[in-house]
């Protein structure tokens, strides 16, 4: 018999922060859940758990952990791994600044970041292509260990769900706020293990 090389992914996108709600750059600053994403995260936990996981991952924040408890509550002997390389980026000293505030003070620098996030130096902080890869390459080597035919949940922050995102679409970073914005929040597939072949960045 052929061995099973597929995997079930579940991309799951938390909800906003309290920062995040106020119109303020979070990144990878570990906030908890805003009252009405707590509140919404039961129905997000049951259309992820619905999936019948094996395997839930998350980072190592507050948002990521309280999403992934709630899935897990829901998921049938399903493990859960914390994992701290599946952390948002880093925005350094773009953290907690209104993004209003960064388009006043620097609208080429804040233009830019919207048009190709990958030209953009945070300062103090971590390089879009950098954290993808960060983000991409733990996944892939998760992933790689899961059995064949086995589901997997992978709770994470906006950007880096939008990172991931690209990767899997083969499409540039360039476009990473049209992975991020504006799409559901559970992105399921079906993937080959081959898939997991193909270059973590997705520059």
């Amino acid at each position: 018999m052929a061995e099973n090389t597929r995997l079930t992914l579940t991309l799951v996108r938390t909800g906003l922060t309290s920062w995040e709600q106020a119109g303020r750059l979070a990144g990878g600053v570990d906030i908890p859940l805003c009252t009405e994403a707590s509140a919404a995260c039961g129905d997000l936990a049951r259309q992820a758990a619905s999936s019948e996981p094996d395997l839930i991952l998350h980072a190592d924040d507050q948002a990521s952990r309280a999403t992934a408890d709630a899935i897990d509550g829901l998921a049938r002997d399903a493990k859960v791994r914390e994992v701290e390389e599946l952390a948002e980026i880093n925005l350094g000293l773009w953290a907690g600044v209104k993004a209003e505030t960064l388009e006043d003070r620097s609208p080429q620098v804040w233009r830019l970041w919207r048009d190709d996030p990958t030209g953009v130096n945070v300062p103090e902080g971590e390089q879009v292509a950098a954290a993808a890869d960060r983000i991409v390459g733990t996944l892939v080597k998760a992933l790689g260990k899961a059995k064949g035919g086995s589901s997997v949940v992978v709770v994470l922050r906006p950007i880096a769900f939008g990172m991931v995102r690209c990767w899997l679409d083969a499409l540039p970073l360039k476009g990473l706020w049209k992975a991020t914005e504006g799409v559901a929040p559970i992105d399921r597939r079906e993937i080959s293990k081959d898939h997991l072949k193909r270059d973590p960045a997705g520059a």
